[in-house]
């Protein structure tokens, strides 16, 4: 199956098959899976030895829960927000970053503070 679609930059042709784009929204495992559904990558060479790669982020259900190595996020799609738990705490925010301290490009709130 192939589609045209455009990635906020450029138009592209989406040419994974019918199967795959069921099966990555469903669960994407990105540390393992190639983001154009062409293949599976589970080590990493250092040189010297070779290591399992980790799979963060996995995503289920079209990103609506994505989990990091760092922390997890859920869509809030309704909202057009995220709820993130992360090193810095537990905050909603309009793009996943952490809401900074200036008032002026405030993106979100911290519900839990973490310490840092």
């Amino acid at each position: 199956m192939r589609t045209l679609k455009y990635n906020g930059e450029k138009y592209y042709y989406d040419e994974r098959s019918l199967w795959k784009r069921c099966r990555q929204w469903l669960i994407w495992i990105g540390g393992w899976e190639r983001a154009n559904g062409k293949g599976w990558k589970f080590l990493i060479d250092y040189g010297y030895k070779k290591g399992l790669m980790s799979p963060a982020p996995i995503s289920v259900f079209g990103n609506f829960f994505t989990w990091f190595s760092w922390g997890w996020q859920i869509k809030l799609a309704h909202l057009h927000r995220y709820l993130v738990w992360s090193k810095s705490g537990l905050y909603i925010s309009s793009d996943g970053t952490p809401p900074r301290s200036d008032k002026e490009h405030t993106q979100g709130f911290y519900i839990i503070k973490g310490r840092r």
